[in-house]
């Protein structure tokens, strides 16, 4: 697969916009993971084809004119941009949403996605043991 696309972290914290992304199998809050961290983990072995109405990402809670083209995060530029044909990054872990998985990486992906009446499509699906170590404070 392509890895070389892999940039930007996963915020663990509470957010007015977001709501309460605390890893809470992790004793620390606002941590961050950075994404090039984890591409020596994504190996198709780990890829899944996954539902994405199993996935919580953030921005599934909010009003659709807030995601997408008009992201509120990017203005839309970053969804505009995005390759779907990259797989997304998910962890079975606590969420806002109580989904089964937790994206890691891929929220303008996912949402491109959906907004192209796609439901599912290929996730690497990391354990949480296997990235806790990873995770870094904030300064």
């Amino acid at each position: 697969m392509i890895t070389e696309q892999l940039s930007g972290f996963h915020r663990c914290s509470v957010s007015p916009t977001y709501g309460d992304w605390l890893l809470y199998d992790v004793s620390d809050d606002n941590l961050f993971l950075y994404m090039n961290d984890l591409k020596h983990l994504l190996i198709e072995d780990k890829l899944q084809m996954l539902h994405h109405n199993e996935i919580s990402w953030k921005g599934d809670n909010l009003p659709l004119n807030l995601t997408g083209s008009e992201c509120i995060c990017c203005g839309g530029e970053r969804y505009h941009n995005c390759n779907i044909k990259f797989p997304g990054i998910v962890v079975e872990a606590s969420n806002p949403s109580n989904k089964k998985y937790r994206l890691l990486d891929g929220k303008h992906r996912i949402r491109k996605m959906i907004d192209k009446c796609i439901d599912q499509s290929l996730f690497y699906v990391l354990n949480l043991e296997n990235i806790r170590q990873y995770f870094r404070r904030s300064s």
